[in-house]
């Protein structure tokens, strides 16, 4: 989508939107005139359609203490929340959406200005912006939630996401990819421990990589710069099964794999990747986004959706042609239009053929979804607001009066003449369940196909092929369903080149002391790491894959694929001056998926829940001296670890008032411990299990406010005696000091990315937290 204004200024331009006029009459006629809003619904339509859209959010499913989040709302903010009143009214609290399974998605009437603003607010705006953060909560329109749970993804898929970026739809999908796998690879781990594990990596159905899922999603998006906005997003599942493209979906690549091998003196035959799952939400006119979007009032026109009509077929042929034969395709807009809707699925069947691809009947799906099905019959408008009921009125009047004024009007814009069931796609209105507008459609591949040539005439009609050159009158606006339409990128001059994907060869030097030190299971895959540079060099992170990933990244080295990102940092490079230190550290996005399998010579145990407190407030509590006591029950344990990176196992006692377990990456320096975690995660924890805003403490600022001079004591405590310290204390302070640092770069790197888009103006609201 483009910006949001031509003037940039996010401010100014929310001030605007209460004051625009929410009224355009082309737009109202076109579809007054259309005729398939029921005359008896269309006041409701045209009044829900000028309101505010309701907030909504949704608690990320894949992840087991998103559920203690989603109880956080349930038990302490909706009660606060029933008991506010704004301007002599009762606020309505948060509801979950009637249809979305286990109560995981939820919607809120009241004004996000108010929730902002309003002081009774306060806490439950902080707690949304928290868990937005750390990924435990996306903001995510409600119909926007539709297409993913009609793909019907289960672990183990392959799936595609055409037009990906900003990426809400993306993450519903990596969650789907990776359900139900903490669970598998605890009953995995436990068969490992009990020693009755086979020797092959084991697990259920899609969950065979010793309980990691075989699954990948390929999220791409066409726009470069929109594509590391995706990668933002993307990043808070912490996957390694996530790849992300940069490529026109109209001509996204053949993808090769490995090639199976081939008996003696045949040719090795290539291997493509085909998809089971694929989701093409196309560019679109976004009149459905008119609630949030006061683009749409200000410069709805006739001729929007005749522009994006042949991109559209495209990327919907394509998809058809990248799918496995019983494969599943959801097709999506947040318009209205049928132009944009109807008439693309009748195309892409023209073209791949009507008995190679079905429409799926959706209807007894997702219970409580209000829908209406798809059209049949429609009328089309050219650029003049003229209505053509048939192709054959369009060529009458081309032979009366010539081609002035039909713009890109196209034959295949019209109903089909085969008798097609697009009464099984879905249509979203907003007056049926206080939503945005949304279409959807389901097509099944039967067999094979090889689509037919494109037909201009029928696509594009010849008198409108120059027209293509020209910038479409309507920008698409800031929606999180529409996508942008992006020029091809510069590789040079002025656009960043990729660094490389390589893999470490599984005998690489560095791997082994980390395996040693960490007590890695030799279960868990050597062959699976990765850098980014070309010479292949474990210089500061080390990356960790699937093997699917691994395959096509490797098999696509220099073949045109334009790869973005794949993988998830596992270890990162920590300046360590003693030998016996391993001088790579556990990344907290890594350790869901190797905390399985480490040892317990770094194992630390916490219990308490005022220890946790402790740790999350404070950075770098010391352990020198007689410090160590003030650390509860875990004192002892951080005063006599060796020195470097720890885990730390939160495994609450049942007397405790909070009951989440979880592990967390905990480095132990020569005088102090640390909570290896980005300060957005400890505040969102703080929230989340102490209703606690206190600010972050750090207490080597504190040391270093209070001396000009560096703190170099020049002893060290050992049983009681002092003796010289080999290493200065200021070397140690330097090393911390580096750790947040490193840290710190790592938080940095996120909100660089957040401010390029937020002053772009693209999806400022994505940003913008607070729902």
């Amino acid at each position: 989508m483009g910006k949001r204004g031509k003037k940039g200024g996010g401010g100014r331009e929310r001030q605007n939107w209460q004051q625009v006029a929410r009224e355009n009459a082309k737009f109202e006629s076109y579809y007054n005139e259309q005729g398939f809003i029921p005359e008896e619904e269309r006041e409701a339509f045209w009044e829900a359609i000028r309101r505010d859209l309701p907030n909504s959010f949704r608690f990320t499913g894949s992840r087991g203490h998103a559920l203690a989040v989603q109880e956080k709302l349930k038990n302490f903010y909706i009660p606060e929340i029933t008991s506010i009143k704004y301007e002599g009214k009762d606020v309505e609290p948060p509801r979950p959406v009637p249809w979305y399974p286990d109560q995981l998605a939820w919607s809120m009437t009241t004004p996000k200005q108010v929730v902002r603003r309003f002081a009774p607010f306060a806490s439950f705006q902080k707690f949304l912006v928290a868990e937005t953060e750390v990924g435990n909560i996306s903001r995510q329109e409600v119909v926007s939630m539709i297409p993913p749970l009609l793909l019907d993804v289960k672990p183990g898929m392959t799936v595609l996401d055409m037009c990906a970026a900003p990426g809400s739809k993306s993450a519903q999908l990596m969650e789907m990819i990776h359900a139900g796998e903490e669970e598998s690879m605890q009953q995995v781990t436990a068969k490992v421990a009990e020693g009755t594990a086979s020797a092959e990596p084991m697990g259920p159905e899609g969950l065979g990589d010793d309980g990691r899922t075989t699954g990948l999603l390929i999220a791409n998006d066409a726009d470069y710069k929109r594509a590391h906005m995706l990668i933002h997003q993307m990043k808070r599942l912490s996957s390694p099964n996530l790849i992300v493209t940069n490529h026109d979906a109209t001509m996204f690549p053949s993808i090769r794999l490995p090639p199976e091998p081939a008996p003696e003196g045949k040719p090795v035959k290539n291997k493509y990747l085909k998809f089971d799952r694929i989701l093409a939400d196309v560019p679109c006119t976004g009149d459905g986004t008119a609630r949030k979007n006061w683009g749409v009032w200000k410069d709805w026109n006739y001729n929007n959706a005749l522009g994006l009509y042949a991109t559209q077929v495209r990327i919907l042929v394509r998809a058809l042609q990248m799918l496995k034969v019983g494969g599943r395709v959801v097709y999506s807009t947040c318009s209205m239009n049928p132009i944009e809707n109807e008439a693309v699925i009748a195309s892409a069947l023209e073209r791949c053929g009507s008995a190679n691809v079905r429409i799926l009947d959706c209807s007894n799906e997702l219970p409580g979804l209000k829908r209406a099905p798809g059209l049949k019959t429609w009328k089309v408008m050219d650029r003049e607001g003229r209505m053509y009921n048939s192709w054959k009125e369009v060529e009458e009047r081309k032979e009366r009066e010539g081609i002035s004024g039909l713009g890109r009007v196209a034959e295949g814009m019209f109903p089909p003449t085969e008798d097609l069931p697009l009464d099984r796609c879905l249509r979203i209105y907003p007056h049926m369940q206080d939503t945005g507008g949304f279409f959807i459609t389901v097509l099944e591949k039967v067999s094979e196909i090889r689509a037919k040539p494109e037909d201009s005439s029928k696509v594009i009609p010849k008198a409108s092929i120059a027209a293509l050159t020209e910038e479409l009158d309507f920008k698409q606006k800031n929606g999180d369903e529409a996508q942008p339409q992006a020029a091809p990128q510069k590789r040079k001059n002025g656009q960043p080149i990729e660094e490389p994907f390589k893999y470490l060869d599984p005998n690489q030097e560095e791997l082994d002391p980390i395996y040693k030190f960490y007590e890695i299971s030799d279960r868990f895959p050597r062959d699976r790491f990765m850098v980014r540079n070309a010479e292949a060099i474990p210089a500061r992170t080390i990356y960790y894959t699937s093997s699917l990933a691994r395959d096509i990244l490797t098999a696509n080295e220099k073949q045109g694929m334009k790869f973005v990102h794949c993988g998830v940092k596992m270890f990162v490079r920590q300046d360590v001056q003693r030998p016996e230190v391993c001088r790579w550290r556990i990344q907290t996005d890594g350790l869901r998926i190797l905390n399985p399998w480490l040892g317990p010579a770094r194992a630390v145990t916490l219990t308490k829940k005022e220890t946790l407190h402790r740790l999350l407030v404070e950075m770098f509590p010391k352990v020198d001296g007689d410090s160590w006591t003030e650390l509860g029950e875990i004192g002892e344990r951080v005063r006599d670890i060796p020195m470097g990176c720890s885990i730390l196992h939160i495994k609450p006692d049942a007397d405790e008032t909070f009951h989440e377990r979880m592990t967390l990456p905990l480095w132990r320096s020569l005088h102090s411990v640390n909570l290896m975690l980005p300060k957005e995660d400890r505040r969102a924890m703080l929230q989340r299990l102490f209703n606690d805003d206190t600010p972050l403490v750090n207490t080597t600022q504190k040391r270093e406010a209070q001396s000009s001079t560096p703190i170099t004591p020049a002893t060290e405590a050992v049983d009681g005696e002092e003796t010289p310290v080999t290493a200065p204390a200021e070397t140690e302070e330097e090393v911390i000091k580096r750790e947040n640092l490193q840290l710190g770069e790592d938080e940095q790197e996120q909100m660089d990315t957040r401010e390029t888009y937020s002053k772009a103006g693209d999806e400022e609201d994505r940003f913008n937290t607070t729902v």
